[in-house]
């Protein structure tokens, strides 16, 4: 637009999910997405087979999360939501059928990728009839009941069980996600979030061996990916709970690579320094963090 035309500002107003058409232009006003609520339970099996199947070269049309009332399954779709939203760039939807009134679900039009949560479906809702017509949506469902006729028409199935405790240790993610090793396991984007989330869940626990050995794994991958500054503070968080573990060997190892790691860049005065291993020698004791 050059300074001679003239500017045009449209105001829009109207429900959230509709679609308002101005002469040849159709506007559509998305509903907000929720927020995912805090979650304090290992979730990385499941969060892995959500990237797992969205990530395919032919994926399914969606998951159907099943399980218990209370056992976590809305929290852990609009986790990997918020984790995966870059995958699609059509947007994020959510329906909570059993709000009050319940929203009628939305059909997203076809385009770019997008997601659909249709969450709490009842136990009597026809979900078929309201699926998506469209192919580039990855739908997630979550029922009490399962749902036979979708797994027929695609869908994954995957059982969500009741979380452990608040308390739990989150050695189970590295425990029951050994091919993450494995960089054709999960897309390279998948793994950072997840360690991520073991990490803040280690800090909060103070379960200073799962937070050391994660902080170390996410050192090596943002080095990998030459992100150095990344890469030192996680050095550093590892130094720092091996010292209160008293592991001098794991403390040396991680010292000498956030080392190698700073002197191998170019001279840069705005880089974080190394961490300072003289000034943290690991203690023999197992304080908290």
């Amino acid at each position: 637009m050059t300074a001679s035309e003239p500017a045009l500002h449209l105001e829009v107003h109207g429900p959230v999910d509709t679609a308002v058409q101005v002469g040849r232009l159709v506007l559509r006003l998305p509903a907000p997405f929720p927020d995912h609520p805090p979650s304090r339970a290992a979730r990385g099996t499941e969060l892995a087979a959500l990237w797992r199947a969205a990530s395919e070269a032919e994926p399914p049309p969606g998951v159907v999360l099943t399980g218990p009332s209370g056992s976590g399954k809305s929290t852990l779709a609009l986790q990997w939501a918020h984790q995966a939203h870059g995958l699609f760039p059509g947007g994020l939807r959510h329906a909570d059928l059993c709000a009050a009134p319940a929203p009628a679900p939305t059909d997203p039009p076809e385009g770019p990728r997008s997601l659909l949560i249709l969450d709490n479906v009842p136990d009597d809702f026809d979900v078929v009839a309201h699926l998506p017509a469209a192919e580039s949506c990855f739908t997630l469902i979550t029922t009490r009941v399962p749902r036979p006729s979708l797994i027929v028409d695609g869908f994954r199935a995957l059982a969500v069980t009741p979380p452990p405790p608040p308390s739990a240790p989150l050695l189970t993610l590295l425990h029951d996600l050994p091919h993450l090793a494995d960089p054709a396991g999960l897309p390279s984007d998948a793994l950072t979030p997840l360690l991520r989330a073991a990490q803040a869940e280690a800090e909060d626990t103070r379960d200073l061996r799962t937070h050391a050995a994660v902080s170390l794994r996410l050192a090596r991958l943002d080095a990998e990916a030459d992100r150095p500054a990344s890469a030192l503070h996680s050095y550093a968080q590892a130094l720092h709970s091996y010292a209160h573990l008293g592991d001098t060997s794991s403390y040396a190892l991680a010292l000498r690579e956030a080392t190698h790691l700073h002197s191998s860049l170019p001279k840069d005065p705005n880089r974080p320094s190394p961490p300072e291993g003289t000034a943290r020698r690991p203690a023999q004791d197992s304080g908290t963090m």
